[in-house]
């Protein structure tokens, strides 16, 4: 998501926007600014300068400069790398004024200029003037030639088929998730039983399980393995819970055709069956969520960048 300050820093100096961000060109410097979700805490702002790799005693000196102007620059991190500076503002009880990173772009551009660091008004790669453009990736923005930006296609296209390859499908993920679950029945069964615990709470051991078990059998990544795996957990976890019950009626001195019949006709141990149901369902609820948030197998890209 791109927040109202960094889109309208962007109109303003006509940079291209990614999906989490924005990015182009400041006085012939690439930046970039993101916001982090709003999901996160702290609530931060990032702005992210990227260059050639520098030598540790430019790198010290930038650094050395930005520690001393923390203040009168106001953000809250920073870390000089390689190629490249990522300063932090933490937004949680007020959001950075647009002069600020204004003042802090000025800043680093003097910095960079001061040590002679090469700009970025030609491409990233090869430092082609000709035929330049704006490419959005997975992680940012670039800025590039079409051959470098050609290049990088192929590159990313051999990467995908070397993942597909590794990958077999979905079916032998399932194949592995079934089984990795039926480990965590199988202590479900015994903590309840033998126990005697309360072993709802297994409910998000046996979505992990499942989880561990279709990357294990080399499950495809695609758009159906959270909804492969979900229906799995609740598939044993109403096994597990069926198990527990007719497991306690035996483990009380019933047959398991006389423990299937009481649970046929006992509607309290129906209740109990449910109840246990209810529990764990609950607690599965809160992975299952995790799972539709983490699991999303995204390959990568490049592509165009779209001006704000």
């Amino acid at each position: 998501m791109i927040f109202p300050k960094a889109k309208k820093i962007a109109r303003e100096l006509g940079w291209h926007k990614t999906k989490n961000g924005v990015f182009g060109l400041y006085k012939e410097y690439l930046f970039e600014i993101t916001d982090a979700s709003i999901w996160s805490s702290p609530q931060h702002k990032l702005v992210t300068i990227s260059f050639e790799e520098l030598p540790e005693e430019k790198r010290f000196a930038i650094s050395e400069n930005l520690h001393l102007h923390k203040k009168e620059l106001k953000f809250t991190a920073y870390d000089v790398r390689q190629n490249g500076i990522v300063v932090q503002f933490i937004e949680n009880f007020r959001y950075t004024k647009i002069a600020t990173v204004y003042h802090l772009m000025d800043h680093i551009v003097s910095l960079l200029n001061e040590y002679e660091v090469p700009t970025h008004k030609d491409c990233q790669s090869c430092h082609s003037t000709s035929q330049l453009g704006f490419y959005e990736v997975e992680n940012g923005g670039m800025h590039l030639c079409k051959t470098c930006f050609t290049k990088h296609e192929k590159h990313i296209d051999l990467a995908i088929q070397a993942t597909n390859q590794k990958r077999k499908n979905y079916l032998s993920g399932s194949v592995g998730a079934a089984l990795f679950s039926i480990i965590g029945i199988i202590a479900w069964v015994f903590v309840a039983v033998y126990l005697g615990y309360l072993a709802s709470a297994m409910s998000i051991v046996i979505g992990y399980l499942a989880l561990k078990g279709y990357d294990y059998f080399k499950g495809k990544q695609g758009n159906l393995t959270k909804y492969i795996i979900v229906s799995i957990n609740i598939g044993s976890i109403v096994i597990a819970n069926l198990l527990t019950v007719l497991g306690i009626l035996m483990n009380e001195g019933f047959q398991l055709t006389e423990a299937i019949e009481i649970f046929q006709m006992n509607s309290e141990v129906q209740n109990l069956l449910y109840s246990n149901l209810g529990l764990s369902f609950v607690l599965a609820f809160f992975v299952w969520v995790s799972f539709f948030v983490s699991l999303r197998y995204k390959m990568p890209y490049i592509r165009f960048a779209e001006k704000v």
